[in-house]
């Protein structure tokens, strides 16, 4: 037999040695496995190539697959990734590739049970020209958290924002720090302790005041502030007075270890209007808490204001209790207990002090004829609810007697039963003298409409009448019932139904006051009558309501109006008349004394003349020159003569030339100035017309010379389409133009009278204005085309 032998010490050695590295080799990649399915993160090779992957265990997990049915080629697995993740992942290879650079990324696969989830690529590395390797962790638990997270987040940033109370998150970790060092005092009452050093009361009140991390808009709109950033740089500024007190119990409430704290508290907002607020803090429990401390603020201001105005209601209404004399009461018929506004008291004369009068007590200061009702009235309803509202009479101790309403109302209970009567009592003794008043006088007014000649009537804003007095009856024969609710206008004259359309539109039923109104109105007998008639409006609310309207008979009186006028209408023909007849006889004598008296006169001078040229007559020369002087004199006032009674130029060249003439015989002959103004050169009127006209400007100027001592008269003429305007001005003396109303006055008058009633024959209009020491102005209007 023979045989080899051989030494594998060397090779049992490596064998073993591989064997072992093979073991640790597994187990390192059972304890990779393990921690890759704790951590939810695969690993894998990608063969680019071949186009096939090479997954851990974990990968499969992962994907929701199984080995047994899924191979990772490179087709199955893109299927898996959602389309935004695919490109993500192709740029990054391609990055890897050409760069060998890799930015981590998210993307999102769709399991095979329709499941989505979220992967983060961990890490991406080429191995080699044809191969990549890469690390893919599942993030879909922790971005659920995270997504938890941000909502949560956000639901505080919306409540934050959105609270409709005022929220400060501060920081008190440097106010606890101080109140820590405080606490090794061992002091026993900080209240006192800062009460007594208000420097480190100050020191923690500053601390609180610079340390306000941010507000929500609620506080922007509670403190009136336009931002944040604007509210924290002055939010010293929304602390008053008794922020310290505040401040010294929030120290007390933390140095106690209470849990929350909370006080009214006085701010100011940026505007520096002031609100009482509600302050409420959490106290924090531990260090993290001291960095964010929620601080809510929500005004109470409104409820405060609301309790003044109660407050304020409850007063009023005592002030109007008092002033409408009504007291309100209360009475528990079980427990007899009463209860009485301070009105009420007032009332029935009992002393507020000493409380409710007992039942009895009350009963016995009502009028003993009275008794009996209200014993009654109260016995049904406390026995049946039967409320109550009667008027009885109570004596005072003072023996003033009162007439009061009592109203009275059952409050029942839970059972059905009175459980109480709350009622008022309401003084109405002067109501009732009022009302006593009130019948008496519209008794007398039913005795003077029904006894009255006038018809007094009552009538809608339409005109229709609502009421009429008996006395249509004795003036136009109709019943009252005839008119009631219809309108007058059918018995209205038929010439005078517009014109008291008008009025009743324009005038009467729009509210004004204007002087009585006169039409026809035919009787029931077929005859009209004249009525004239006055109305007045009665207002309700700022709105015309109603119209009182009284009308009484003037027919005698209209026709002696019409016979006055038609007098008047003659007389002023005659007037004229015998003006132009004066006129006429005027011009006459003028004529003839210019025809025979100045021709005798100029016929006389020559022959002086002549006579003075004789030399035998040397001797009467001067009794020649006496005569001729005499004769010049006599000639000169026959000239002036004529032309006041009868100025040639009137007639010759018109009404302009005349009156230019007539001012310079003023300037002339009384040393006044005088001026003439107007707008034509030249008028036509007729003789009437201008004899009129001249005489009237005449008469007036003649009392300026007689009597104002003017040095000025100007005379404005003024010609338009409606007529002549003329005003007549001087700077005399002035007068007082009241006199010419009174009759009694010491002077006639009579040349003004004579103006007005010149200007009346051709219907002008005159007016005089006069100030003393000023002047006097007469304006004179004449209507062309009449």
């Amino acid at each position: 037999m023979s045989g080899t032998g051989q030494d594998i010490t060397q090779s049992k050695l490596i064998e073993k040695a591989l064997d072992y590295k093979n073991e640790r080799l597994y187990d390192l990649n059972n304890a990779l496995n393990h921690a890759q399915k704790l951590s939810h993160i695969g690993s894998w090779n990608w063969d680019l190539v071949g186009g096939s992957e090479e997954w851990s265990d974990e990968m499969y997990d992962i994907y929701g697959v199984t080995k047994e049915s899924f191979f990772p080629s490179y087709k199955n697995v893109t299927e898996k990734i959602l389309p935004e993740g695919f490109r993500k992942l192709e740029q990054s290879i391609v990055r890897l590739l050409n760069d060998n650079t890799f930015i981590p990324f998210e993307y999102k696969i769709n399991r095979p049970s329709g499941e989505i989830r979220t992967l983060y690529f961990v890490a991406l590395e080429k191995k080699s020209e044809g191969s990549v390797f890469g690390v893919t962790m599942d993030i879909t638990e922790r971005k659920k958290i995270e997504e938890e997270h941000e909502r949560t987040k956000d639901n505080y940033r919306r409540l934050f924002d959105n609270a409709t109370v005022s929220i400060w998150n501060e920081d008190l970790s440097l106010v606890f720090k101080q109140i820590d060092e405080l606490r090794k005092k061992e002091i026993s009452n900080i209240k006192g302790y800062l009460e007594q050093n208000p420097e480190v009361l100050f020191s923690l009140l500053e601390k609180v005041k610079v340390k306000v991390n941010n507000v929500n808009s609620a506080t922007l709109k509670l403190f009136e502030a336009k931002s944040s950033k604007k509210f924290l740089a002055k939010v010293k500024d929304t602390f008053t007075e008794d922020a310290n007190k505040v401040f010294i119990n929030l120290v007390e409430a933390i140095w106690n270890h209470k849990k929350t704290f909370t006080s009214e508290v006085n701010y100011k907002t940026l505007k520096g209007n002031e609100f009482l607020a509600l302050f409420s803090i959490p106290i924090p429990q531990s260090t993290i808490e001291q960095k964010i401390v929620p601080a809510s603020i929500q005004s109470i201001q409104s409820i405060k204001d609301a309790e003044s105005a109660k407050r304020e209601s409850l007063h009023r209404l005592k002030e109007a209790q008092k002033l409408a004399r009504v007291g309100s009461w209360l009475f528990n018929p079980l427990t007899k207990e009463v209860e009485w506004s301070d009105e009420t008291f007032h009332i029935w004369g009992f002393d507020p002090k000493k409380g409710a009068p007992e039942f009895d007590d009350l009963v016995n200061r009502i009028h003993i004829d009275d008794q009996e009702l209200f014993n009654s009235v109260v016995n049904e309803a406390i026995s049946a609810g039967t409320p109550y509202d009667i008027e009885h009479r109570i004596c005072l101790l003072s023996g003033e007697q009162k007439i009061i309403r009592a109203i009275g109302q059952t409050v029942l209970g839970n059972n059905g039963e009175v459980a109480g009567l709350v009622g008022t009592t309401q003084d109405i003794t002067s109501q009732k003298k009022a009302m006593d008043q009130i019948e008496k006088a519209e008794e007398m007014y039913r005795i003077l409409t029904g006894h009255s000649n006038d018809l007094i009537c009552l009538q809608e804003p339409d005109s229709t009448f609502k009421y009429i007095s008996p006395s249509i009856k004795n003036l136009l024969g109709y019943e009252q019932t005839d008119f009631l609710r219809k309108q007058v206008f059918s018995i209205v004259h038929k010439d005078d139904i517009q014109s008291l359309k008008d009025a009743m539109k324009g005038n009467f039923f729009s509210g004004e006051i204007i002087e009585a109104f006169s039409f026809r109105i035919r009787h029931k007998d077929g005859h009209f009558v004249w009525l004239e008639f006055l109305s007045s409006p009665v207002y309700v609310a700022k709105e015309i309501s109603y119209f009182v309207t009284s009308a009484r008979d003037v027919t005698q009186w209209v026709v002696a109006k019409q016979e006055i006028q038609e007098y008047q209408t003659s007389l002023q023909k005659l007037t004229t008349e015998i003006t132009l007849i004066e006129e006429k006889q005027k011009k006459e004598i003028a004529t003839n004394i210019h025809d025979h008296l100045s021709q005798s006169l100029v016929i006389s001078k020559m022959k002086i003349n002549q006579l003075k040229k004789n030399p035998q007559l040397k001797e009467i020369t001067e009794d020649l020159k006496f005569i001729e002087t005499h004769i010049s004199e006599a000639l000169e006032n026959s000239r002036k003569i004529t032309y006041e009674l009868s100025p040639p130029v009137l007639y010759q060249l018109g009404i302009i030339d005349a009156l230019s003439w007539l001012l310079e015989e003023v300037e002339a002959n009384h040393k006044i100035e005088c001026r003439l103004i107007s707008n034509v050169t030249s008028m036509k009127l007729d003789d009437v017309k201008s004899i009129f006209l001249y005489r009237s400007i005449q008469e007036v100027i003649n009392n300026i010379i007689k009597y104002a001592n003017a040095s000025l008269i100007t005379l404005d003429l003024d010609k338009n389409e409606l007529g002549i305007y003329i005003l007549i001005t001087d700077n005399g003396d002035g007068f007082d133009t009241s006199v010419l109303k009174n009759h009694n006055h010491s002077g006639s008058g009579f040349g003004l009278f004579t103006v007005q009633e010149r200007l009346r024959n051709i219907q002008g209009k005159f007016i005089i204005a006069s100030e003393l020491n000023t002047g006097t102005t007469v304006n004179f209007f004449i209507p062309l085309g009449i």
